[in-house]
Parts: C-alpha cells; sequence; structure tokens
C-alpha cells in the first residue's frame, strides 16, 4: 500500500500502520529538517507508548486531530548511525515533513498456551543430542576462559563458576594469580559455596567424585537450597505479608522451587557492560510478576507477566534486544547510574510493554508488565 499526500495526520497514520505494527518506508519531504537530519527515506516500525496509543484511539473514536506530531520510529536503516537511530526512536520526525509511506500490511498473529498465557513470538526450538558430561565441561571452561583472555568482562556467577571448574581440573589446586585476577582471596575456595558447587559438580561430570565428597556436595547443595530459601522469605516479608499467613498452591509451589533451585544465573545480553540476572532478581521477578507463582494471597495487586516461568529468560532477551543501542550508549556516556525504562519510556513487545531497571554494574534489578497508571 503506498500514499503520496502533503499533509498527513498522525491519525491516518496509526490507523494505516502503527496500530497493527506494520513495517512502514516513510518518504520525507525534500529540505525538510528530518531528511536533512536522517535521511530522505526511512524504514521501520513506528513505536508508541501505551498513552499515545491511547490517546489516538480516543482522537480517532471522536473525530479529532491532534496533528502536529513527532513520529517516533524503529529504524532498519543499515546506514545510520547508532545515535542517530536511538534519536528516531525516542525523540521521532515531524509528521508535517512526511510526503508518502509504503506500507507492508503483515504481522503475524499472537500464539498462545491452552491456559491463556503468551508464547514468545519468533523462537525456533533446535534439540542437541545430549553431550558426556566431560565434553560438557571441557566446552563451559573454554567459553569462559575465552571471553576473559579476551577482555570481556564475566558476572560473578561465571567467575564463581571458572575458578570452580579449573579447580576440578587441577585435583582442587589454583593458581593464586588466577584467583587474584578473577577478584578471589584464596580463602574463597573454602568460604564461597558457589565455587564447591561448581568445583564438586565438576568432579563429578569427570568422574572423579569420591564417595566422601559425595557427601560433601549433598551439604553444600542443602545449604544452597536454604540460602535460596532464606532469600524468597525476604522477598516476602518486603511485600508486607507475614510468611505464615500466606496461602499456597502446594502443587504449584513445588515447581516453582525446583525452578529456583535449577537457575543459574546468566548473561541476557552481551555487550561492553554484560546484562544478566542473578538469583535474587530471578526470585523478585518470579514472586512478584508471574501468574501461578504458588502464593494465593502475594502481590495480587501487581501486574502479572503474561509468559510462563520456562519462557521468561527467553522474554527478557527479546526485550532486551529492542533496547540495545540504547544500553550500550548509555553506559558509555553514564557508567555509575541506573539504566531506566519505566512508564511512558517502557519498552512495547508482542502487545505489550514492559518496564526495566538495571544496576551500573549490569544486573537487573527489576523487569515488570506495565499497565499504565491507575
Amino acid at each position: 500500500m503506498e500514499i503520496h499526500d502533503d499533509e498527513i495526520l498522525v491519525e491516518d497514520i496509526y490507523e494505516l500502520c502503527g496500530r497493527n505494527n506494520y513495517i512502514v518506508t516513510i518518504g520525507l519531504k525534500e529540505k525538510s529538517v528530518s531528511a536533512l537530519s536522517y535521511a530522505k527515506s526511512l524504514t521501520g516500525m513506528i513505536q508508541y507508548s501505551k498513552k499515545e496509543r491511547e490517546a489516538l484511539e480516543l482522537a480517532i473514536e471522536n473525530k479529532f486531530s491532534k496533528t502536529p506530531h513527532m513520529l517516533k520510529l524503529d529504524s532498519t536503516n543499515p546506514k545510520l548511525p547508532k545515535e542517530k537511530k536511538i534519536r528516531l526512536k525516542n525523540v521521532g520526525i515531524s509528521v508535517l515533513d512526511i510526503c508518502s509511506l509504503f506500507i507492508l500490511p503483515y504481522r503475524k498473529e499472537g500464539e498462545f498456551y491452552g491456559d491463556g498465557l503468551k508464547v514468545v513470538p519468533n523462537v525456533i526450538e533446535i534439540e542437541i543430542p545430549p553431550q558426556e558430561p566431560k565434553s560438557t565441561h571441557n566446552i563451559h571452561r573454554n567459553f569462559l576462559i575465552s571471553r576473559w583472555n579476551s577482555k570481556r568482562d564475566l558476572i560473578p556467577e561465571e567467575k564463581e563458576t571458572l575458578v570452580g571448574l579449573m579447580l576440578a581440573d587441577r585435583n582442587g589446586v589454583i593458581d593464586k594469580r588466577i584467583l587474584k585476577d578473577l577478584g578471589f582471596e584464596e580463602s574463597a575456595i573454602n568460604d564461597n559455596y558457589q565455587i564447591q558447587k561448581e568445583y564438586y559438580n565438576a568432579k563429578r561430570n569427570l568422574d572423579t567424585l569420591s564417595l566422601d565428597e559425595e557427601k560433601i556436595k549433598s551439604k553444600i547443595d542443602l545449604k544452597i537450597i536454604s540460602d535460596r530459601f532464606k532469600f524468597i522469605m525476604d522477598e516476602i516479608r518486603r511485600g508486607g505479608i507475614a510468611p505464615h499467613k500466606l496461602s499456597i498452591d502446594k502443587d504449584m509451589w513445588q515447581v516453582v522451587m525446583e525452578e529456583i533451585n535449577r537457575f543459574s544465573g546468566s548473561v541476557l545480553l552481551f555487550g561492553k557492560t554484560n546484562i544478566y540476572w542473578d538469583i535474587k532478581t530471578y526470585i523478585h521477578i518470579i514472586l512478584r510478576h508471574i501468574h501461578n507463582n504458588g502464593f494465593l494471597n502475594l502481590y495480587n495487586e501487581k501486574s502479572k507477566i503474561p509468559y510462563k516461568i520456562k519462557d521468561l529468560k527467553i522474554l527478557i532477551e527479546k526485550v532486551l534486544n529492542i533496547v540495545e543501542n540504547e544500553i550500550e550508549l548509555f553506559y558509555k556516556k553514564h557508567p555509575t547510574t541506573q539504566f531506566r525504562r519505566t512508564g511512558e519510556m517502557a519498552i512495547e513487545f508482542n502487545g505489550d510493554y514492559y518496564g526495566l531497571r538495571i544496576e551500573s554494574n549490569g544486573c537487573i534489578l527489576s523487569f515488570f508488565l506495565y499497565e499504565g497508571r491507575k
């Protein structure tokens, strides 16, 4: 569909392509501010905040116009510098500078599970044949060493994992210089339960774990489970609910606990500043913002992310990819400041808006469904 006009209303653009998130190529008037700032034509998806969408729907329903208006675009133009793409996405171009629209009227309809929760779109699942434990051990260790040697920082849990893997390779011995380089004292080998867990897990994978070490490993596993349960109780208390007053769905709670105990911190977006989550982030999101988290009377007033627990990681990765350039530029300019996208700056993905806060070290502090002001 192609449209040419000297004055295209913002409501027309919304009805033709913005409402359904169609891809559009925007032609700009020659020598206009937008054309001189960016290019003669721009291709991408128009961006709207939740409030803007609601205002446009109201304007269309009541047949009144809000033009002139700035139009924000998530551009796919490969030659456009990152800084300009970010400005185009957050500030936009004047509707008055537009002379034509070429619209590709297609979008894939959302998919849902039988319980009504959403399926994360554009995910291809590939079955990988099971690997020998020794092979998995070597691949994981070499991956972490390669990143470290390339001066790409590891997140805290990855550093603990690397120390544990290297200890297992050397029968419990590691060079002090390596420990220091990774930010650990010698005492960490005995005092850090995560390092010990990784060490004994690795020894099991290498088939070098003795019966006595198996007993030690069991105690360490129990200690880590106990710590995670304490994190859960701390999060519940922050919600103002006494633990003994909780109403629990025992079957669902068992599923949630299994997910929490299996959890390992990981990088969700690689970059100069790696964006990652840890166990406290995971517990915070599950207890406050996930459907069917096992508690029937906890945080009912909080917005609920319409996805399954098992899809949470890929969902956050998808949302982070949308603002990848912004995160990179933000930490380049503000390395000691939190990155925030909340309120009217919430990130649109698959028909919903998500709030996000990231600590200056790259650790996600919160991730939630933004439903607008109540």
